[in-house]
């Protein structure tokens, strides 16, 4: 599933790039709800943090095969 994909589901969930910080933060109150986002606010989410995804398209990565 791609960055801020809609999921097609009853209740339409979007895939949404989160902070580490966010994450623990949901992990230490036991709250996975906390990592839900629907539409309107995946966009709040936007307006205020910023595209957390964009980094992925500029950073440039070594990949190495190991034998």
């Amino acid at each position: 599933m791609c960055a801020y994909s809609v999921r097609a589901r009853a209740r339409p969930t979007v895939s949404t790039p989160v902070a580490w910080d966010e994450l623990q933060a949901a992990l230490d109150r036991g709250d996975a709800g906390a990592l839900v986002f629907e539409r309107g606010a995946v966009l709040e989410r936007i307006a205020r943090h910023g595209d957390l995804f964009a980094p992925v398209l500029t950073e440039r990565q070594e990949l190495r095969v190991s034998a």
